[in-house]
Protein backbone atom coordinates (compact mmCIF):
# COMPACT_ATOMS: atom_id res chain seq x y z
CA UNK A 1 0.00 0.00 0.00
CA UNK A 2 1.48 3.41 -0.91
CA UNK A 3 2.04 6.01 1.86
CA UNK A 4 1.06 9.44 1.18
CA UNK A 5 4.05 11.99 1.08
CA UNK A 6 3.80 14.31 4.13
CA UNK A 7 4.91 17.41 1.29
CA UNK A 8 1.69 16.78 -0.61
CA UNK A 9 -0.89 16.88 2.53
CA UNK A 10 -3.95 18.65 1.64
CA UNK A 11 -6.83 19.74 4.05
CA UNK A 12 -9.70 18.60 2.22
CA UNK A 13 -11.71 21.58 1.49
CA UNK A 14 -14.93 20.39 0.38
CA UNK A 15 -17.77 20.28 3.05
CA UNK A 16 -18.31 17.28 1.93
CA UNK A 17 -14.75 15.46 2.66
CA UNK A 18 -14.47 16.82 5.97
CA UNK A 19 -17.85 15.71 6.77
CA UNK A 20 -16.55 12.30 5.74
CA UNK A 21 -13.67 12.00 7.94
CA UNK A 22 -15.12 14.31 10.96
CA UNK A 23 -13.35 12.76 14.07
CA UNK A 24 -9.69 11.71 12.11
CA UNK A 25 -7.00 13.41 14.15
CA UNK A 26 -5.37 14.63 11.39
CA UNK A 27 -5.10 15.96 8.01
CA UNK A 28 -2.13 13.42 7.20
CA UNK A 29 -4.47 10.49 8.80
CA UNK A 30 -7.20 11.79 6.91
CA UNK A 31 -5.32 11.51 3.28
CA UNK A 32 -3.82 7.94 4.44
CA UNK A 33 -7.68 7.00 4.78
CA UNK A 34 -8.73 8.04 1.20
CA UNK A 35 -5.85 6.84 -0.17
CA UNK A 36 -6.00 3.33 0.90
CA UNK A 37 -10.22 3.54 -0.22
CA UNK A 38 -8.88 4.82 -3.87
CA UNK A 39 -5.79 1.94 -4.05
CA UNK A 40 -8.70 -0.71 -3.37
CA UNK A 41 -11.09 0.80 -5.72
CA UNK A 42 -8.33 0.72 -8.43
CA UNK A 43 -7.61 -2.71 -7.73
CA UNK A 44 -11.16 -3.59 -8.45
CA UNK A 45 -11.37 -1.87 -11.02
CA UNK A 46 -8.79 -3.05 -13.04
CA UNK A 47 -9.43 -6.64 -11.90
CA UNK A 48 -13.46 -5.82 -13.62
CA UNK A 49 -12.03 -3.98 -16.79
CA UNK A 50 -9.23 -7.18 -17.52
CA UNK A 51 -12.13 -9.70 -16.77
CA UNK A 52 -9.74 -12.24 -16.95
CA UNK A 53 -8.62 -13.69 -13.38
CA UNK A 54 -11.93 -15.82 -12.22
CA UNK A 55 -12.69 -15.14 -8.81
CA UNK A 56 -11.72 -17.98 -7.63
CA UNK A 57 -8.70 -18.39 -9.39
CA UNK A 58 -9.51 -21.90 -10.87
CA UNK A 59 -9.25 -23.20 -14.24
CA UNK A 60 -11.78 -25.88 -15.34
CA UNK A 61 -10.12 -28.31 -17.52
CA UNK A 62 -11.92 -30.82 -19.65
CA UNK A 63 -10.74 -34.12 -20.07
CA UNK A 64 -11.98 -37.48 -20.84
CA UNK A 65 -13.86 -38.32 -16.77
CA UNK A 66 -15.30 -34.66 -17.14
CA UNK A 67 -13.73 -31.13 -15.90
CA UNK A 68 -10.89 -31.24 -13.80
CA UNK A 69 -11.09 -27.97 -11.41
CA UNK A 70 -7.22 -27.03 -10.83
CA UNK A 71 -5.25 -24.07 -9.66
CA UNK A 72 -3.47 -22.42 -11.80
CA UNK A 73 -0.35 -22.62 -9.56
CA UNK A 74 -0.35 -26.15 -9.61
CA UNK A 75 0.06 -26.75 -13.48
CA UNK A 76 3.47 -26.89 -14.27
CA UNK A 77 3.83 -26.77 -17.99
CA UNK A 78 1.37 -27.92 -21.21
CA UNK A 79 1.93 -29.50 -24.48
CA UNK A 80 0.01 -29.66 -27.51
CA UNK A 81 -0.88 -32.75 -29.67
CA UNK A 82 -2.28 -31.97 -32.76
CA UNK A 83 -5.78 -31.43 -31.38
CA UNK A 84 -5.26 -32.28 -27.85
CA UNK A 85 -3.18 -30.85 -24.89
CA UNK A 86 -1.27 -32.63 -22.33
CA UNK A 87 -1.79 -30.63 -19.01
CA UNK A 88 1.28 -31.60 -16.50
CA UNK A 89 1.14 -30.97 -12.78
CA UNK A 90 3.24 -32.21 -9.56
CA UNK A 91 1.10 -35.29 -9.22
CA UNK A 92 -0.46 -36.26 -12.45
CA UNK A 93 -0.96 -35.60 -16.29
CA UNK A 94 -4.41 -34.88 -17.59
CA UNK A 95 -5.39 -34.96 -21.57
CA UNK A 96 -7.69 -32.45 -22.71
CA UNK A 97 -9.79 -31.90 -25.07
CA UNK A 98 -9.02 -27.63 -24.99
CA UNK A 99 -6.30 -27.21 -27.75
CA UNK A 100 -3.02 -25.50 -26.71
CA UNK A 101 -4.09 -22.15 -28.24
CA UNK A 102 -7.21 -22.25 -25.61
CA UNK A 103 -5.06 -23.07 -22.38
CA UNK A 104 -3.09 -19.96 -23.76
CA UNK A 105 -5.49 -17.88 -23.11
CA UNK A 106 -6.99 -19.10 -20.32
CA UNK A 107 -3.30 -19.23 -18.65
CA UNK A 108 -1.33 -16.68 -19.54
CA UNK A 109 -3.18 -14.11 -17.00
CA UNK A 110 -1.45 -16.44 -14.36
CA UNK A 111 2.20 -16.17 -15.33
CA UNK A 112 2.07 -18.62 -17.95
CA UNK A 113 4.81 -18.10 -21.09
CA UNK A 114 4.45 -19.68 -24.62
CA UNK A 115 8.13 -20.75 -25.22
CA UNK A 116 7.21 -22.66 -28.31
CA UNK A 117 4.41 -23.01 -30.39
CA UNK A 118 3.19 -26.97 -28.66
CA UNK A 119 4.51 -25.67 -24.93
CA UNK A 120 3.60 -23.50 -22.18
CA UNK A 121 5.92 -23.09 -19.40
CA UNK A 122 4.66 -21.94 -15.69
CA UNK A 123 6.97 -19.00 -15.14
CA UNK A 124 7.10 -20.15 -11.63
CA UNK A 125 8.79 -23.65 -12.56
CA UNK A 126 11.79 -22.35 -14.11
CA UNK A 127 15.28 -23.74 -13.14
CA UNK A 128 17.38 -22.99 -15.98
CA UNK A 129 18.06 -22.14 -19.66
CA UNK A 130 20.43 -24.11 -21.63
CA UNK A 131 22.61 -22.34 -24.25
CA UNK A 132 20.93 -23.62 -27.66
CA UNK A 133 17.17 -22.83 -26.60
CA UNK A 134 16.31 -25.74 -23.87
CA UNK A 135 14.47 -24.95 -20.92
CA UNK A 136 14.67 -26.60 -17.66
CA UNK A 137 11.97 -27.02 -15.07
CA UNK A 138 12.06 -28.09 -11.59
CA UNK A 139 10.79 -31.21 -12.38
CA UNK A 140 13.66 -31.54 -14.78
CA UNK A 141 11.14 -31.70 -17.87
CA UNK A 142 13.16 -30.30 -20.74
CA UNK A 143 11.41 -27.58 -22.82
CA UNK A 144 12.07 -26.26 -26.47
CA UNK A 145 12.29 -22.33 -26.70
CA UNK A 146 11.86 -20.58 -30.17
CA UNK A 147 14.52 -18.59 -31.89
CA UNK A 148 11.98 -16.18 -32.06
CA UNK A 149 10.83 -16.03 -28.41
CA UNK A 150 14.36 -16.45 -26.92
CA UNK A 151 14.57 -12.01 -26.56
CA UNK A 152 11.06 -12.15 -25.38
CA UNK A 153 11.55 -15.04 -22.52
CA UNK A 154 14.97 -13.44 -21.44
CA UNK A 155 13.61 -10.07 -21.08
CA UNK A 156 10.84 -11.60 -18.97
CA UNK A 157 12.93 -13.93 -16.42
CA UNK A 158 15.31 -10.84 -16.24
CA UNK A 159 12.35 -9.02 -13.99
CA UNK A 160 10.73 -12.47 -11.77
Amino acid sequence: MPQVPKSSMNLFPSNESASFFHGIATAEEAAQIKLEMLYEEMQQLLQQLLGLLPANNVVGIPCMEGIEFLKPKEIIRCEGLQRLTKVYTETHTIISAYNIGEFNRLLCPFGFFTSHKSHLINLRYLRAYQVGGVIVLRNGDKVPLARRRKDIFLELVRHL
